[in-house]
């Protein structure tokens, strides 16, 4: 048995199809299908059932599992080493939320990129849970989302904090303020006290799914409001594109919103939609950089980390 056969096994056993795996690891099936029928020769053991389809046995379900830490210590132990041979060489897997990557990857990346360009970048683009479920397997370093919950394992370092907002079309702000519209928006722009109820039966598009969506439900339920939703979406770009088309009022995180929408503080009219920030701390995004406690942390991840609040310090994320 070496790392080898363990790393094939595994690939084979995510992916249950031989072909598929021999093509990803750019090798023969021939070759493949050698290696796994070794590794069961050696246990002693069947891995797979072959008909009706590849599926695994409960061997096979065993030893996955048992591969997987195998493979990760084996990673830590060329961290490790890497790190008192070169201080600035190694790799780096990353995870983040879609719609945190496009706020902070680009800030930070580059600058890392150019302190450390021996170091190999990783980057896994998911939903809060989906990183989540990764780093806790041990298949990222590193996770930057929202918060998650309390948890033994994980250290949570914050990063900070983003406000939730309200998004109007510009158009919906004429028609409700006609005679007073620039006073308006200015208004609910510096109030920071947003409130649906300032516009009642004016249609609402939600986020469906989402942190959003959920933080979205807990200020209804709070402030006793039932809205007029008209839409529902996991894709929040496309909520901020039919706002701007004024079709209807939608929320979000203000600094996400402000990198989509672009808000220019010179030309107050001509914008397509206003973000209004809803001030209550129980709706703010808190954004943490995550990784598990008893996985050794490279020069790489710290450094990242080092980074990342750096930049968030100096305002550049």
């Amino acid at each position: 048995m070496n790392f080898t056969s363990l790393r094939y096994f595994v690939h084979v056993a995510e992916e249950l199809n031989i072909s598929r795996s021999a093509e990803k690891l750019f090798i023969s099936q021939q070759s493949l299908s050698s290696h796994i029928n070794r590794l069961e020769d050696e246990l002693n053991v069947k891995l797979f059932l072959r008909t009706p389809r590849l599926s695994l046995t409960y061997a096979g379900i065993c030893l996955l599992r048992i591969s997987k830490q195998i493979l990760d210590l084996e990673r830590q132990i060329h961290i490790q080493l890497d790190d008192i041979a070169n201080e600035r060489t190694g790799s780096l897997s990353i995870g983040i939320t879609r719609t945190r990557a496009r706020i902070i990857l680009p800030q930070i990346l580059p600058v890392y990129s150019k302190r450390y360009p021996a170091v190999e970048l990783h980057t896994a683009i998911g939903d809060n849970q989906e990183i989540y479920t990764k780093l806790l397997s041990g298949e990222l370093d590193l996770i930057v989302s929202l918060r998650p919950e309390p948890n033994t394992e994980v250290e949570s370092l914050p990063l900070t904090t983003d406000k939730f907002c309200a998004i109007v079309p510009h158009e919906t702000m004429l028609r409700l303020y006609p005679d007073s519209c620039e006073a308006a928006i200015r208004a609910f722009s510096n109030s920071q006290d947003f409130s649906l109820a300032s516009f009642p039966g004016e249609p609402v598009l939600l986020s469906s799914g989402t942190h959003v969506r959920r933080a979205i439900d807990r200020y209804f339920l709070k402030n006793d409001l039932h809205p007029k939703i008209i839409m529902e979406t996991n894709d929040i770009e496309t909520l901020f594109s039919l706002c701007e088309k004024g079709m209807g009022i939608t929320f979000s995180f203000e600094n996400y919103a402000k990198k989509f929408l672009r808000p220019d503080p010179e030309k107050l009219m001509q914008r397509s939609a206003h973000i209004f920030p809803i001030n209550d701390p129980e709706l703010c995004g808190h954004i943490c950089i995550s990784y598990l406690k008893k996985r050794y942390l490279s020069r790489a991840a710290r450094s990242f980390i080092e980074l990342s609040r750096e930049a968030i310090v100096n305002g550049e994320a």
